[in-house]
């Protein structure tokens, strides 16, 4: 291993230490992710598959940095092989855990098997007709976090890039394969250790000190050379960009590029142009500058982050995707920089940020964008992503002395915040610019599509006057008990004042003075006096469902799975609310585009990203997270599960709900709500549809629902039934069912269900034209058999 240069490892150790502040609030959950590695792993455990995801799964960023990316799934695919092969899996990542052996013949033998592994999993997906995995994903740098992680002491977390770009700055060049580079990055952080060790025992002390108990698990301090050459490859490059750009003579007050270097050779009626083009300036990507141009015209990454929302990522890959696209447009310029400022400068000018200011790198807008900015109408674009805390009042903060109920003599905006509480009964309220800001988001992204026109125009501004003019609209027109059941939701906290401040009002503070339009209540006498199934299989649903989140209702044809899943949600709930209900159904060409989110034609030629029911579900009950919200989806297995979820396969599960993945599509975070259920249905006699892979199959409770024949309230409901033969017909169908069980090409999950039978008013219709169909396609390949079944029910009739 080539010597790194020290001279220069000295300045990057000398601006680490002067940033430690600012950026190890940042990088700190490194160190708790290794915590909680050692904290949950356990190769005794009765689920090796939970405690394996747990173990290496920790929180947003861990998920996000560390073990998940983008096109990388390396514990999706551990999670997929322990469940196919669970001692073999941990006796792979024992022999890579051994100390013993050389590094590089534990990391080629790790590959081996992973490959051995995708193809056993793979020969069952193509046997039931699903396509194949590509990547195992094991790969050089999922068996660094295995082992940094297992032992802290002796290794270190590794990316390619990361190490490539440290070793170029540093002065060392790297082999060419890949095991032999991880081999090489770890001499390389060796050498920093030691140069630490022997000349910066401030430095050390000085992290320690931020570190707390977690210096415990970072013993050696491979973490933190591991986060120094981490902060060479991010932090420490603006100063590098700016060092570089400016040939060392540059101030750090100077922004990057002057013109002299480079100019897009954009004017401002090119970028106004540019601003109304859509394939151009996407929804995100005029949330990002306009953001900006709110912050003064320029900001870090890290502070739009701060104050608008989203991740600063989101500002920094937008970024450059939205250069890529001006450059593919008009064609422009780019800088003579290869790596590290070949995008950003078609839009900004830079510098490196003050000590103390959030981020280590400041962007200004082009004066010709900024003032195109203000040429262009962009009032509808959205600023935050969520209530800031500064626009929060409690309850401490509201004055509830007046006894005008009406509150004459205060603001809207008052009166609001005291309804609020006083009334409404909430303990903190959004104020109320942000609260308008939140019911248009609330209404665009749940009700665009089916509100009823008159009142559609009224909801695309946040203009407090005309949100009270089309209620006062809608207070007088015939159909405003639809309006009001079908949009109120979306408008939610402020619509309720606006029909308590323009009602008639008579004095009295009570929660049920102004109109509120309340679901009809539900019980679980209600579910039991409907659905037929007994007490103790309801009560074992329920807490299949509360323990899980995810329950499926498996049977045959007729054995009222879906009838039963809306009323388990109404049990669940109390009462029969279906605007807390997102009903699905899945068939064979659906997909993550129909479900999560994709791209839909807009109506004029082009495409944009529309939201699915299961994120607009999502939505809706992180909005309301004291209530439960289910979504529906019948005939689950008709669609390939793994794939319609994509990376919320991990999110559904109970134990990761509340943690954020990022949509790749839309490039925004979504977290499964602990107060969002799934109830799925899926048929058991259907042949040729796909089954429930393992991965999946884990994260679900699975009830079986059976025929009721027997259940006394179905034979109540067959006492109304003025045909008395249809008593015997279903006696008869019970002795068919004990043949249906025999056999061993059917089973139990091929059963006739009790729905055939509810409601039915002639017993001769129903076997003629329902019953006499399915049997002779049971053994359509056995006329004999056919006929014997048929003559046992059709004698009930005689």
């Amino acid at each position: 291993m080539e010597q790194i240069d020290l001279s220069v490892l000295d300045g990057v150790l000398d601006r680490y230490q002067e940033h430690l502040d600012i950026t190890r609030p940042n990088e700190v959950y490194k160190w708790e992710a290794v915590r909680h590695f050692k904290e949950t792993y356990d190769p005794t455990a009765d689920d090796l598959s939970a405690m394996l995801v747990d173990a290496y799964q920790v929180g947003d960023k861990h998920k996000l940095n560390l073990a998940f990316g983008p096109s990388w799934f390396p514990i999706g695919m551990l999670d997929w092989f322990i469940g196919v092969d669970p001692k073999g899996t941990l006796a792979a990542l024992d022999a890579l855990y051994n100390e013993d052996v050389d590094l590089k013949s534990r990391m080629v033998a790790f590959e081996n098997w992973a490959k051995s592994m995708l193809g056993r999993v793979n020969a069952d997906q193509v046997a039931a007709g699903n396509d194949p995995a590509k990547n195992h994903f094991q790969d050089s740098r999922s068996m660094s976090l295995y082992l940094a992680f297992m032992h802290p002491e002796a290794h270190y977390l590794y990316k390619t890039r990361m190490y490539t770009e440290a070793a170029k700055y540093l002065g060392v060049g790297w082999p060419g394969n890949k095991f032999d580079k991880v081999i090489s990055y770890r001499e390389m952080c060796d050498q920093i250790l030691n140069h630490l060790v022997a000349t910066r025992r401030g430095l050390i002390e000085e992290s320690d000190a931020t570190l707390g108990e977690l210096t415990t698990f970072d013993p050696a301090h491979h973490m933190l050379v591991q986060d120094i050459v981490y902060y060479i490859t991010t932090y420490d490059k603006d100063y590098r960009d700016s060092e570089d750009a400016d040939s060392g003579d540059s101030s750090e007050d100077e922004w990057f590029p002057s013109s002299d270097e480079y100019d897009p050779g954009i004017d401002v009626d090119t970028w106004q142009g540019l601003l109304g083009d859509p394939e151009v300036f996407t929804e995100s990507a005029l949330e990002i500058v306009c953001r900006m141009r709110d912050h003064g015209g320029s900001a870090t990454c890290t502070q739009l982050a701060q104050k608008y929302g989203e991740t600063k990522n989101f500002y920094l890959t937008g970024s450059v995707a939205l250069a890529r696209r001006v450059k593919e447009t008009t064609d422009c310029p780019l800088p003579n920089d290869e790596e590290n400022s070949r995008w950003w400068p078609v839009l900004y000018v830079g510098k490196h940020a003050e000590k103390g200011e959030m981020g280590s790198y400041v962007w200004k807008l082009r004066d010709e964008l900024a003032e195109a900015l203000e040429r262009v109408d962009l009032s509808g674009v959205k600023l935050y992503v969520q209530p800031r805390s500064d626009q929060i009042h409690l309850l401490a903060d509201v004055d509830l002395t007046t006894e005008n109920p009406i509150y004459a003599d205060a603001s809207i905006e008052e009166q609001f915040v005291r309804w609020s509480v006083e009334v409404n009964g909430l303990k903190e309220v959004y104020a109320h610019q942000n609260q308008k800001i939140l019911a248009k988001q609330s209404f665009e992204a749940t009700l665009m599509d089916e509100c009823l026109p008159q009142y559609e125009s009224a909801f695309h501004c946040i203009d407090r006057g005309e949100i009270e003019e089309a209620y006062l609209h809608a207070k007088e027109s015939p159909t405003n008990r639809e309006w009001h059941n079908r949009v109120s939701a979306a408008l939610g906290n402020y619509l309720k004042f606006l029909e308590w401040r323009y009602s008639d009002y008579e004095g009295t503070t009570e929660r049920d003075s102004f109109v509120e339009t309340e679901a009809e209540a539900y019980s679980d006498e209600d579910f039991l006096s409907e659905v037929y199934v007994h007490t103790d299989d309801f009560a074992d649903m329920k807490a299949l469902l509360e323990r899980k989140r995810n329950l499926i209702l498996q049977g045959s044809p007729g054995t009222g799975k879906t009838f039963c899943a809306r009323r388990l949600a109404w049990a669940i709930m109390g009462c029969k609310d279906d605007t807390r209900i997102t009903f699905v159904q899945f068939h064979q060409s659906t997909t993550y585009d129909d479900f999560v989110c994709g791209y839909r034609p807009d109506g004029s030629g082009g495409f944009v990203i529309k939201e699915g029911p299961f994120v607009r579900a999502c939505r809706e009950a992180e909005r309301d997270p004291e209530r439960p919200h289910f979504v529906i989806v019948d005939e689950i297995n008709r669609a390939n599960i793994s794939k319609v979820l994509g990376e919320l396969l991990m999110l559904i599960e109970a134990d990761h709900r509340g943690e954020f993945a990022l949509l790749t599509v839309a490039n925004e975070e979504l977290a499964v709500p602990k107060n969002l259920y799934i109830i799925g249905m899926m048929n058991t006699a259907d042949r040729g549809l796909a089954l429930i892979d393992y991965a999946l199959r884990r994260r679900f409770a699975f009830f079986d629902m059976s025929p009721a024949l027997g259940h006394p309230k179905f034979l109540e409901q067959l006492d109304n039934v003025e045909d008395s033969r249809m008593k015997t017909l279903v006696e008869a169908v019970r002795e068919v069912n004990k043949d249906i069980a025999a056999d061993t090409a059917l089973g139990e999950g091929f059963r006739i269900g009790h729905s055939y039978f509810c409601g039915a008013k002639d017993a001769r219709l129903v076997l003629r034209y329902e019953l006499a169909p399915l049997v002779k396609e049971y053994w359509f390949d056995d006329p004999k058999k056919v006929r014997q079944e048929l003559d046992k029910l059709e004698k009930a009739l005689v």
